[in-house]
């Protein structure tokens, strides 16, 4: 999916207004977050939320049934506040978060690592009653391989990390269009 500029503006307010109103005890109108410029797009999506560079929540959905706006409201809020991970945001907090988003492409099955590009792909890993993911600037921060990038996908999912050998072991890639309050910050 390719969004313009001010269609990624546009979804970092969204996220950071919702978590702001959030954070005041305010109603979030989800209508008013799929403006003309963003009606009608349905997309999987994660929000990620950092405070000084260290994570400080991440949540998204893969299976989206709601325009993409409101799905960005309810993620940040979720990364904001119910991230089993971390404690929830408060609001002295809400000035020190960078919001990032990424929206993700459909998921390809994968069938051996050869087709995995760690740093381009994300992974999706589900077998015997787990499931786990990581986005593609994880193994890129981290300069994973592609078994490196597999193994650290299972072990999310609560699986071992060489799960991925396993032929009962569903894995899949997806690509992501990544953006951040640092993309559009003032110089």
């Amino acid at each position: 999916m390719n969004l313009g500029d001010n269609q990624k503006k546009r979804l970092l307010q969204i996220a950071r207004r919702a978590i702001l109103s959030s954070l005041r005890r305010e109603r979030i109108d989800h209508a008013s977050c799929d403006t003309d410029e963003l009606c009608g797009l349905v997309a999987p999506a994660f929000v990620t939320l950092t405070k000084n560079t260290q994570l400080r929540g991440c949540i998204g959905q893969l299976h989206p049934e709601q325009p993409l706006g409101e799905l960005i409201a309810r993620m940040a809020c979720e990364a904001a506040f119910h991230d089993p991970r971390f404690p929830p945001l408060a609001l002295e907090e809400a000035a020190d978060i960078e919001v990032e988003i990424s929206i993700l492409t459909p998921l390809e099955p994968v069938g051996n690592s050869g087709e995995i590009h760690p740093g381009e792909d994300g992974l999706v890993v589900e077998g015997h009653g787990h499931k786990g993911l990581l986005l593609p600037q994880v193994a890129a921060k981290y300069r994973w391989d592609s078994s490196t990038f597999l193994a650290q996908t299972c072990h999310k999912a609560g699986l071992p990390k060489d799960a991925w050998k396993d032929p009962h072991v569903k894995i899949w890639k997806f690509q992501a269009l990544v953006f951040s309050d640092n993309d559009f910050a003032e110089v």
